[in-house]
């Protein structure tokens, strides 16, 4: 939802602002790394040999990447639970990255990194068709200028559509689809361990491909273990696999969950900007009008992107939360969502809080405890722009051995993330060391009234005396 830009600032959360910032400094130069695999197979296996070089490529660069990043115990663990979401986002990686090498072929750098950049356009796009997000019209400017913006930084691209721009097009669309699809499967899973299955996945489908490719072409092993260890190979592969595919990706996993997809790809619409800097530092461009004006329009875009969604969401805050506060047992909405409630309510029964709800527990450490609060503070009803916590939904949290008790209440009855919320909780509570299984119950006794919100939360809702006891 688009609160989450403002949410992250008042929470100190430019952490997610600053890693995908980092990201897109990384990626602005894997055009040239990607560029120079390209040539360099071309030049070993000759012009019919490049759909096996970017295969191999593709192949070295996130096998190694997924030996490196399975040291990290984190991302080991849940590994098996994640071989689904890494199956989508490795899908999604595998063939944007295929196409946009192929494309590197026969368009330069700086093109490419134009037309890859129209993923933030296509990712609106799809935002809207979804129907999961509401694209105000400042908002749509500012992807607009944004696009603009990374496009014209280097000058006035040259356009003259051919297959390889085509290749490059379809590209940024699987690049949109990866960017949705992240946002999704890191909400479900824990990220590190999605990442590393997802690096697999690559890995094996660009196995997949190197083998048919080398057998059609009739390239040797030879040929391929010589293109290997080219320099001009090799090194690129390097650092796109170190830093480009372990580092850029594990941030991106495990921070852009904490934007909005829309705002993210804006984010991700700078990788330009730092490809021209990058140029201009080596002195193979000038700075120029067009840089600026570029610039401009970047800027421009992401603070009509900022300003968009924070006036949207302050008109919104208020009518998203008054329904819930109409009566202590909160509003009833439509005859389906009675229907849920009821079932739910028939699921969990009318229970109550243990006696001292809203305490911590604070066994078997408190640091422990502390972990799982923290957890729980990324957790958010998609319809108030408050984590569980703040929002007073949180009753007691115990830990016994390996199991996390968690016990809650939710805003209404005819609440209709009633399913939705104890899945996230429990996803989140599981990722703290030492926990292995999350219990969640959900009472109603006490009910949930506007009073248990915190004062960090009615200063994010912007409500004060109106809701005192």
């Amino acid at each position: 939802m688009d609160e989450r830009a403002l949410r992250n600032v008042r929470r100190g959360g430019l952490r997610p602002v600053l890693a995908l910032l980092l990201v897109t400094v990384i990626w602005g130069w894997t055009f040239v790394w990607m560029k120079r695999g390209v040539i360099a197979s071309e030049r070993v296996l000759g012009a019919d040999g490049v759909a096996a070089g970017v295969a191999l490529f593709m192949g070295l660069r996130f096998a190694l990447a997924a030996a490196v990043l399975a040291f990290w115990p984190s991302a080991r663990r849940g590994l098996r639970a994640a071989w689904r979401g890494g199956l989508v986002l490795g899908g999604l990686l595998f063939a944007g990255f295929v196409l946009q090498m192929l494309g590197l072929e026969g368009v330069s750098p700086p093109v490419s990194a134009f037309l890859t950049s129209l993923y933030v356009v296509f990712t609106a796009v799809l935002t809207s068709l979804a129907g999961g997000a509401r694209s105000g019209p400042l908002l749509a400017l500012g992807v607009v200028l944004a696009t603009l913006g990374a496009g014209f930084i280097g000058g006035p691209p040259h356009l003259t559509f051919g297959w390889a721009e085509w290749l490059t097009v379809g590209c940024a669309i699987v690049f949109a689809l990866h960017i949705l699809a992240t946002d999704v499967v890191t909400r479900s899973a824990a990220a590190m361990p999605v990442t590393l299955s997802s690096f697999c996945w690559v890995a094996g489908f660009s196995g997949l491909l190197l083998a048919a490719t080398s057998l059609s072409g009739g390239h040797a092993p030879g040929e391929l273990a010589r293109l290997a260890l080219e320099p001009d190979f090799a090194w690129p592969m390097l650092a796109s696999s170190i830093l480009a595919t372990v580092l850029a990706l594990s941030l991106m996993n495990l921070y852009q969950r904490e934007l909005d997809p829309v705002r993210a790809a804006i984010l991700y619409a700078i990788e330009p900007v730092w490809a021209s800097l990058i140029s201009i530092a080596s002195g193979l461009s000038r700075p120029d009008l067009w840089l600026f004006a570029g610039g401009g329009a970047l800027l421009a875009g992401n603070v009509l992107a900022e300003l968009g969604p924070l006036l949207a969401s302050r008109r919104r805050q208020r009518s998203a939360l008054r329904p819930a506060m109409g009566s202590p047992t909160g509003a009833v909405g439509s005859d389906g969502a009675l229907e849920a409630a009821a079932g739910w309510a028939t699921l969990v029964g009318p229970q109550r809080a243990p006696e001292g709800a809203g305490r911590r527990s604070m066994e078997p450490t408190t640091s422990q405890i502390d972990q799982l609060y923290a957890e729980l503070r990324q957790v958010y009803d998609p319809e108030i722009p408050v984590n569980i916590v703040d929002l007073g939904l949180i009753y007691d949290v115990q830990v016994e051995g390996s199991t996390c008790n968690v016990t809650m209440t939710l805003t209404s009855q005819a609440c209709p993330e009633a399913r939705t919320i104890p899945d996230v909780v429990r996803r989140r509570c599981n990722g703290v060391p030492g926990i292995e299984t999350t219990e969640v119950k959900i009472v109603w006794e006490p009910a949930w009234t506007p009073q248990r919100i915190s004062e960090e939360g009615r200063k994010t809702l912007g409500i004060g005396e109106e809701y005192e006891d």
